[in-house]
């Protein structure tokens, strides 16, 4: 099932354009969405690629979704965004390990009068025989969150920064 999301980031767009390649960025996403103590995130870069890595390990009773009974009681999720380069453009994917579900994306950036505008356009796929086509909607559905928690993660980061500072 494909999808958009569109997300909004206040500020300078060179700060906001660093801070989405930050491993420290995928750190206050999984606080905010309360899954810090499920979560490692790593960076590997070569010489044209940087690629940010999170797992998440996850009891199905704290997903947001109603999962179907056959999924076992945990699942697992990895994520990986890689930025070739320096331009705004990236590739994302997800994997899981427990159900059958993909995600592939991509994500494209434009600079705007208040900071950074960035659309993530991609697909999601489960290949679980007669819900699959429900565990698609399901994650859809909830995708429409993923903009309040990035702008709650966009401020924590912020916060983190200038403590640091």
């Amino acid at each position: 099932m494909k999808f958009e999301v569109t997300l909004h980031y206040k500020g300078e767009s060179g700060d906001i354009e660093t801070m989405l390649r930050d491993p420290d960025m995928w750190r206050c996403r999984a606080r905010v969405a309360q899954m810090e103590d499920a979560a490692s995130v790593s960076l590997s870069t070569d010489e044209h690629t940087r690629v940010v890595t999170a797992r998440f390990e996850l009891s199905t009773k704290d997903l947001p979704v109603k999962v179907p009974a056959i999924v076992p009681a945990s699942v697992g999720a990895t994520f990986r965004e890689a930025w070739p380069g320096t331009e705004g453009a990236c590739r994302m994917e997800i994997t899981t390990s427990g159900v059958p579900v993909r995600v592939e994306a991509t994500s494209a950036h434009r600079v705007n009068a208040d900071g950074l505008a960035r659309w993530i356009t991609g697909e999601v796929t489960c290949a679980l025989p007669l819900v699959g086509r429900r565990v698609e909607q399901e994650i859809v559905s909830h995708l429409n969150e993923l903009a309040q928690l990035e702008a709650r993660a966009h401020a924590l980061y912020i916060a983190r920064s200038s403590s640091r500072s």
